[in-house]
């Protein structure tokens, strides 16, 4: 797959979560983690609306509004 499509792929699923939801990566495939994970980085620089916690094992979906 290439990494454009891997890009719309994790933006559309971050853009889809609610303030509060909290996503655990350790339940996507390790080598499609690294993908995703890269790609949330790259909507972090845009947007701020999504954290890692300290380890990336876990994203939760902010509101920048509060």
């Amino acid at each position: 797959m290439n990494k454009d499509k891997d890009l719309q792929k994790a933006y559309y699923i971050l853009d889809k979560m609610k303030p509060g939801e909290i996503m655990e990566l350790n339940k996507i495939d390790k080598i499609r983690r690294d993908i995703f994970i890269i790609c949330v980085k790259q909507y972090i620089d845009s947007f701020k609306t999504v954290e890692f916690n300290t380890d990336y094992s876990k994203l939760k979906k902010i509101n920048i509004w509060e």
